[in-house]
């Protein structure tokens, strides 16, 4: 089977989290199937086993006429577009609730670019699902929300729960994962980084510093660690996004502002204002005592799926978590951390202190170690291999009308009539040609 993946995130030495999950699908599935990874830059990267290529309209076009399935995020119209005209099927990965993230993102702008920004993703939400043959999530809690979606737009219907009462074959669960192969250690960490002795004790936050996270109330209480004979060192992996046309986040401000206003900047709390390069994130792991990962109590929280806990339990590093989100759940009931309160400074001075001592740490790393290899990357794209070989045994199709009026009143919304007749001029001149 052929199987493109389009990421729309920048694949290369430095990456955020969809391009690394892209990366790490193409390097897994390339066992099975002729894969083919798409990509918006010219990737620093060597591929092993797939190829990678920049994405162009003709670049998909072209890998698209013998293609048997496309993954990617977002359908875009002309995307949909030529998969239903070449009968590719296409799956969502719905991994990352977009719309969720966006209310907390765009918080600060005026109510009426907040509408508009809401109505956009939204809608493209909207067209992504009417247009998927299936759907990936991440964990249970999203898939519950996704049905809700898929039923509201009809595509849950007696035939379909007929075939499938599991309706595995329109959503199943393909949560983030980690190597099989254990981090090793290259020198070249944290400690040298910021100039900290081997003795240091280190929490690490292990990604970006977004805007639904609660970095503040870390930082306080390493505050507190300091003024009790009990000193910690914070640092933060990562702080501007790898994909330059992200704007800085406003937690992230906040956080440097906050470690000054302490006294703690450099001394306690330590900000890589770049990026850390993706192969050298286990010399950061590895040098490091606790992971951290504190989040603010809203929608996002309840549906989100954090990635940067799985580079914690590949590193056997014990955790600190907020409560509220699914990883919260797993940490409390196989012992591998301490599970927070919401902005409870007291909780987590409590837990770096509780997780420190040797016997505690002993034990959860124990725990760890029992529950990684459900997590690596061959395991977790099983769904994927599944549902290629499902959806290349159905009936190719084709591009019906009501597939037309779906993009064309998809792509009127969001950039209007004149945009649609010439957008619909080049699809037809391209099916010509």
């Amino acid at each position: 089977m052929k199987i493109i993946l389009h990421c729309f995130e920048v694949v290369g030495t430095s990456m955020a989290g969809p391009a690394i999950r892209y990366w790490e699908f193409a390097k897994a599935l390339s066992k099975r199937h002729q894969v083919v990874l798409l990509t918006p830059n010219r990737s620093d990267l060597v591929p092993e086993g797939f190829a990678m290529k920049q994405r162009t309209r003709q670049t998909l076009v072209m890998e698209m006429k013998d293609a048997d399935v496309i993954v990617t995020q977002a359908v875009t119209h002309w995307m949909a577009w030529h998969a239903k005209r070449l009968g590719v099927k296409i799956i969502l990965d719905a991994y990352d609730p977009m719309p969720l993230e966006n209310l907390e993102r765009f918080k600060s702008l005026p109510s009426h670019l907040r509408d508009h920004k809401n109505r956009q993703v939204v809608n493209g939400m909207v067209f992504s699902f009417q247009m998927a043959d299936a759907v990936l999530c991440a964990n249970v809690k999203q898939r519950d929300l996704w049905c809700g979606l898929l039923m509201g737009l009809q595509r849950i219907t007696p035939s379909t729960y007929d075939a499938d009462p599991t309706l595995k074959n329109l959503i199943d669960i393909v949560p983030f994962g980690l190597p099989s192969l254990p981090p090793r250690h290259s020198g070249n960490g944290l400690k040298k980084m910021f100039n900290l002795k081997e003795s240091d004790k280190v929490m690490l936050w292990g990604g970006g510093v977004w805007n639904w996270f609660d970095p503040l109330t870390l930082i306080r209480a390493v505050k507190r660690l300091s003024m009790e004979d009990c000193p910690i060192h914070l640092v933060f992996m990562g702080v501007k996004h790898p994909n330059e046309r992200m704007p800085a986040m406003k937690m992230a401000l906040d956080s440097v502002h906050l470690a000054k206003e302490l006294e703690l900047l450099d001394k306690y709390v330590f900000f890589n204002y770049g990026w850390t390069p993706y192969e050298q994130r286990q010399d950061f792991l590895l040098e490091a005592d606790i992971g951290v990962s504190t989040h603010a109590e809203h929608l996002e929280t309840h549906y989100a799926f954090r990635t940067r806990i799985l580079d914690y339990i590949w590193a056997g590093l014990p955790m600190i978590a907020t409560q509220g989100d699914s990883f919260a759940h797993l940490i409390e009931s196989c012992g591998l951390g301490v599970v927070v309160p919401y902005h409870d400074v007291e909780a987590i001075v409590q837990a770096v202190k509780h997780i420190l001592g040797s016997e505690s740490k002993q034990q959860i790393q124990k725990n760890l170690d029992k529950i990684r290899p459900q997590f690596y990357w061959e395991h977790i794209v099983e769904p994927i291999d599944r549902l290629t070989r499902y959806l290349a045994e159905q009936p190719k199709g084709s591009l019906t009308m009501r597939d037309i009026g779906r993009i064309c009143s998809s792509f009127y919304e969001l950039r209007g009539p004149r945009a649609i007749y010439h957008e619909l001029l080049y699809q037809l001149r391209s099916q010509k040609s």
